[in-house]
């Protein structure tokens, strides 16, 4: 699968402008990615559970429905069946949905995934992800798309960034190891910096249109506005 990315739709509220974008062809927009990084040839969709019922009410099939499924059953489990959705029951409750679909992800070779679906009333699914986080590199090259901002798990080296000046851009360090970063284009920017776990690396601004982060030693979160209507 190295060149098809995932799209994993966990089961909080659908991000129902991103659906409505894959189902007209469009894709992922181009702006969740840094510039040393190509959006990938294909992409696959994998719903979490009851993540499904967001892929049928857009017209959309999944490639991969994964979990207990105790909260999918009856018609749209048997219509995604029917258009050629693998299914992977895995009853077992000592982990998450999330944590079953990436573990099918790894195993069958998927390297760039990109996880949507855990915003709204689903706090418990949120709290998940946020605790996946630290640990998240050996997953892949993870990326988190909420209803208005993504974010991009960037590891150690330089990444560049196309944005818009004047566009709030965070950094939030991914893990506990040390480690410093060089930020270059921002209002906040300055050599071998040390941004603690936390929220050290918030509210940024684009003060350039091209921005470099150098990361040294450690992982980050970088955190930005998805444009849906991006090429």
């Amino acid at each position: 699968m190295k060149d098809t990315g995932l799209l994993v739709i966990l089961n909080g509220d659908p991000p129902a402008g991103l659906l409505r974008r894959i189902a007209a062809g469009r894709g992922l927009p181009r702006n969740i990615c840094p510039r040393e990084e190509s959006l990938p040839a294909g992409l696959h969709l994998m719903a979490a559970d009851g993540g499904a019922r967001a892929l049928e009410e857009t017209g959309l099939r999944a490639d991969w429905i994964v979990g207990d499924l105790d909260s999918l059953n009856g018609e749209p489990l048997e219509e995604q069946r029917a258009r050629g959705a693998r299914l992977r029951h895995v009853p077992e409750q000592d982990r998450s949905d999330l944590v079953k679909c990436l573990e099918t992800a790894r195993a069958e070779g998927y390297r760039q995934i990109w996880i949507a679906g855990f915003e709204g009333s689903r706090f418990d699914m949120l709290l998940g992800l946020l605790a996946l986080a630290p640990g998240a590199a050996r997953w892949g090259r993870i990326h988190l798309l909420a209803r208005s901002q993504s974010a991009v798990l960037i590891r150690p080296g330089s990444w560049s960034f196309t944005c818009a000046v004047g566009e709030r851009f965070s950094l939030v360090a991914a893990d506990g190891r040390p480690g410093t970063c060089t930020l270059e284009g921002l209002a906040w920017s300055g050599e071998n910096l040390r941004i603690p776990p936390g929220c050290g690396g918030v509210s940024n601004r684009c003060t350039m249109e091209l921005v470099r982060v150098t990361s040294r030693g450690a992982d980050y979160y970088v955190i930005r506005d998805l444009n849906l209507a991006d090429a």
